[in-house]
């Protein structure tokens, strides 16, 4: 359970990190990295929340 947490914070982490550089005048192709990340890390946080649904937490 606490590896799970620990990956709740991590995603949280992330996801507030690319919130802030994609609200920053980044070059385009910057940019598009970033959409690609941020795609990356949203399935992840899809397969953590299913895995994390099964304990509850």
């Amino acid at each position: 359970m606490q590896s799970a947490r620990g990956l709740l914070e991590n995603t949280r982490g992330w996801h507030d990190t690319l919130l802030y550089w994609e609200n920053q005048e980044a070059p385009a192709a910057l940019s598009a990295d970033i959409r690609v990340i941020r795609g990356s890390l949203n399935a992840m946080r899809l397969e953590v929340d299913s895995a994390t649904s099964k304990f509850r937490l």
